[in-house]
């Protein structure tokens, strides 16, 4: 992975998911663990609903840790058009993913997106697909939080109204708890 690019497109629930969780800024120690060809995007509609309402109160750190990038109008009314239920966010996130994977087919682009609906139509575009679990996961896993935080936020998810299939909230704590 280090010897290749690695992208992250972000969609702004996955973004609020780890504001709240207050483990936005271990992005940052993520970034590191994985290489200088690592680098997380924010399309320009994510970044903007982010700013909308006070959905983040850390929108400083946000250029922190991001990319803001324009969304490619071509692809994305292409993406609407098959896909007319998709949210802005999601769409933007897919329309830059895709963008990406045609700029430089070698690297590895991921949408980061928790919405079924963004997620299946992902997968459709053959994108790589991950959300807001597998981040945590990934931070556990390079001991950028331990087991007791990891578990601690995934129990409070469906206290904030996270919705997740049992099954996978049961396999995301089985994962944190293995020395992944």
């Amino acid at each position: 992975m280090k010897n290749s690019r690695f992208v992250l497109v972000f969609d702004t629930s996955v973004v609020c998911e780890l504001c709240h969780a207050g483990i936005l800024e271990k992005l940052i120690n993520y970034r590191n663990v994985l290489g200088e060809n690592t680098e997380f995007i924010l399309p320009e509609k994510v970044f903007e609903e982010l700013q909308k309402g006070r959905r983040i109160a850390k929108c400083s750190l946000l250029g922190k840790i991001f990319r803001v990038v324009q969304v490619p109008d071509a692809i994305a009314k292409d993406i609407s058009f098959r896909k007319p239920k998709l949210g802005p966010g999601e769409l933007s996130v897919l329309a830059v993913a895709v963008s990406l994977m045609k700029e430089d087919p070698s690297s590895s682009v991921v949408a980061v997106i928790d919405e079924k609906i963004g997620r299946r139509a992902a997968e459709e575009l053959r994108l790589k697909v991950h959300g807001f679990l597998w981040i945590l996961i990934q931070f556990k896993k390079h001991g950028i939080v331990d087991t007791k935080k990891a578990l601690e936020m995934v129990e409070k998810l469906q206290e904030r109204g996270f919705r997740v299939a049992e099954e996978i909230l049961m396999q995301t704590i089985e994962t944190i708890k293995k020395d992944c």
